[in-house]
């Protein structure tokens, strides 16, 4: 328990940390005023390409459970929603075990559950890493990234390897135990278990592409929005930046860590740190609003849906 409040106030204090540093180091007037001139229409399309994200998402988590649970394409929505509702107030990305957690109503153990969001957080790494993976070797792609997609590449491939090598060697019908720990184990590794199809696999593997693919122009469009070139490729390397920085304890919503993250990562790639906070300050905020007016709605319409 001591250690989760440690993890929780050190979270919290990183990522406010972070933003005092971005604030007195940046000129907020000009930042200010590159945000003044936003455009709303491309914010809004921004918006809408950001929901989009979350049902490529949900769909992707629907199938990893369909062998376990029978979940229709509103109820996943719905419990995709909540959860990213859920991180922009819990702190290391709690209300993703919401979704995981939910399942136990459908008569599944709870160790199942949560690992059928880890199934889908080991697909979404997979579709980050072969989305960036051809870009190691461009020149524009900053010395420490490229260290980054290294070790992120080697890392999801070993894992892919053992997971799938242990997962089509083990048959979980077949064991039976009694001591609490294995059999919870067990249970975890039955919620993994649909990554043994071809067709789930597959098929999930490209929703996360899309889905990432859907991300890179939803950080184009924001730049874009104040007017500032950012190109697909340099979409590409913040987010992997993001993505990278993100490994670290989080915050409630990534405040503070998401922004010095984008900030960083742009300063590397030539942009003026004024500019870069403005395309932080404004992806940040699109993406949060998004989800807050999301999770504002399904959590009056969730004893309907659910």
């Amino acid at each position: 328990m001591r250690s989760k409040k440690f993890r929780l106030i050190f979270s919290i204090i990183f990522g406010l940390s972070c933003l005092v540093i971005l604030f007195l180091k940046t000129d907020l007037s000009k930042t200010w005023q590159t945000i003044k001139q936003a455009d709303i229409r491309l914010l809004l399309l921004s918006a809408l390409l950001n929901i989009g994200v979350v049902y490529l998402k949900s769909e992707r988590w629907r199938l990893i459970v369909s062998p376990l649970s029978r979940l229709g394409p509103l109820r996943s929505f719905c419990l995709t929603v909540l959860a990213f509702w859920g991180n922009t107030i819990l702190p290391m990305r709690a209300g993703d075990f919401g979704r995981g957690l939910y399942l136990i109503k459908q008569k599944l153990n709870w160790g199942t559950g949560l690992s059928t969001v880890a199934a889908d957080k080991f697909i979404d790494g997979l579709g980050l890493t072969s989305f960036v993976l051809p870009f190691y070797f461009n020149d524009i792609l900053p010395p420490i990234l490229k260290r980054g997609i290294l070790w992120l590449s080697v890392s999801m491939f070993l894992l892919f390897i053992v997971l799938l090598g242990f997962l089509k060697r083990i048959k979980i019908e077949e064991l039976s135990v009694k001591h609490p720990l294995l059999n919870w184990l067990i249970a975890a590794f039955k919620g993994l278990e649909s990554l043994k199809d071809k067709k789930i696999l597959v098929i999930t593997y490209f929703l996360s592409i899309l889905s990432w693919l859907a991300q890179v122009y939803i950080l184009m469009l924001a730049a874009k929005a104040l007017n500032l070139n950012l190109s697909f490729i340099e979409a590409i390397i913040t987010l992997l930046g993001l993505n990278l920085a993100l490994l670290l304890p989080n915050p409630p919503a990534n405040i503070g860590l998401t922004h010095a993250a984008i900030v960083l990562v742009l300063g590397l790639l030539g942009f003026p740190e004024s500019q870069a906070m403005a395309i932080a300050l404004v992806y940040h905020g699109v993406q949060t609003l998004t989800i807050v007016v999301l999770g504002l709605t399904f959590s009056l319409l969730e004893s309907r849906i659910l």
